[in-house]
């Protein structure tokens, strides 16, 4: 598994699978106001999407999972190395997948559902 950086160990992950949106942007600015109450350091958003990494690098703490293109257990284990707890704001991967995150990675898991993966 690549990333575009070295990942370093982050309290919050958060996860992101599809093309940019609103929502993105949005969350993004929500949890890195230090106003709002949220240290922005602890937070690093990853995404397995290169056109949103690209749109999204100069707003965010973010990384891209080089040569991933859906989300797939395998970023899922390997970002949850790097964190306390991983959010994941689409669980957009197939249902084999999802059997295959590993025991120590659920313990970490945040799944916040937006409509699509319920």
């Amino acid at each position: 598994m690549e990333f575009n950086r070295k990942m370093t160990k982050h309290k919050y992950i958060h996860l992101f699978s599809g093309k940019v949106t609103q929502f993105h942007r949005a969350l993004i600015d929500v949890l890195t106001r230090e106003e709002n109450g949220f240290d922005k350091a602890e937070h690093l958003f990853v995404t397995v999407n290169k056109e949103a990494y690209e749109e999204l690098k100069e707003t965010a703490n973010i990384v891209w999972a080089v040569g991933e293109t859906k989300l797939t257990a395998k970023v899922i284990n390997e970002c949850a190395k790097k964190c306390d707890w991983l959010f994941i704001h689409n669980l957009s991967c197939a249902p084999i997948e999802v059997l295959k995150i590993k025991n120590t990675a659920r313990k970490k898991i945040i799944w916040r559902t937006w409509g699509s993966d319920a």
